[in-house]
């Protein structure tokens, strides 16, 4: 009877790997794809880099924290032609703007 069960087991383990290895490949692929934000005909086009100088940096800005510097980093985005919100700001980066 142990025979006859392992070879079921042995069996059932086969083929149920058989059948999952697709999935698992299509969502390895898919992974690679969102993570990386790669895409073949996409990638020339999107690599740009543009440098913004001389922007008007808050001397307050070390002092505050949460929304009032998401607020006086508002600005900056402005000035420099850039689309979106200021959702994390690290002091690390903050100090280093100032050049306190």
């Amino acid at each position: 009877m142990t025979a006859r069960l392992y070879r079921l087991v042995r069996d059932l383990h086969l083929y149920l790997g058989l059948f999952i290895s697709p999935f698992v490949l299509v969502f390895a692929v898919g992974v690679f794809f969102l993570v990386h934000s790669w895409l073949p005909r996409i990638a020339s086009k999107s690599s740009a880099t543009r440098v913004v100088s001389d922007l008007p940096v808050p001397g307050e800005l070390r002092t505050l924290s949460g929304r009032p510097l998401i607020d006086a980093l508002k600005p900056i985005l402005e000035k420099s032609d850039v689309r979106g919100e200021v959702g994390f700001v690290r002091m690390i980066l903050a100090t280093a703007v100032t050049g306190r």
